[in-house]
């Protein structure tokens, strides 16, 4: 069994940051095509209240963990839904998101969505292609899709529910 030896000065620093990705290149520490390689998983439209979810985590990680607590800066935000235009509204977050991730990306690097497609109002929002269709509008080039189907849940009364991997190069 053949095991190569890693040296120290092969290792790479990783930097991991958790913003809000609508604002990303507003930081001081990110940089216009500095990052080599994105990860988002964007909040679902119909899914958790995220910020009441996770109370206790923001007041651990965040100095100004009051800020996040504001339901009207979540994406997708329970206190957002029912009122006009909910659906149109998030995926122009999103689009925010997408526009900030490719500035912030260097040339030829990776973006990996995790989303789901979901149900409004027992309305199908095919949130995969939408996303899709918004990162080509930006200049996102799509390198791969893929179903991954959750075994075993279900969403409410309607079909099986399932995420998507969707990945880009700018």
């Amino acid at each position: 069994m053949a095991s190569e030896k890693l040296n120290k000065k092969d290792w790479k620093i990783s930097k991991v940051y958790c913003y809000d990705s609508r604002h990303l290149t507003k930081l001081r520490e990110i940089k216009f095509n500095s990052i080599d390689f994105a990860v988002t998983s964007p909040p679902y439209l119909n899914g958790l209240d995220y910020a009441k979810m996770h109370r206790l985590s923001f007041y651990w990680l965040f100095k100004d963990w009051e800020l996040w607590l504001k339901e009207d800066r979540e994406i997708g935000a329970r206190s957002k839904r029912g009122k006009n235009n909910c659906v149109e509204n998030y995926f122009n977050d999103l689009k925010m998101c997408f526009n900030e991730v490719y500035k912030a990306l260097k040339k030829n690097a990776y973006y990996l969505v995790v989303v789901n497609d979901t149900y409004y109002k027992k309305e199908f929002i095919p949130t995969h292609q939408r996303l899709m269709k918004i990162a080509k509008d930006i200049g996102f080039r799509e390198v791969r899709k893929k179903q991954m189907l959750i075994p075993g849940h279900f969403y409410k009364d309607h079909a099986k529910e399932d995420e998507w991997l969707l990945t880009f190069k700018k």
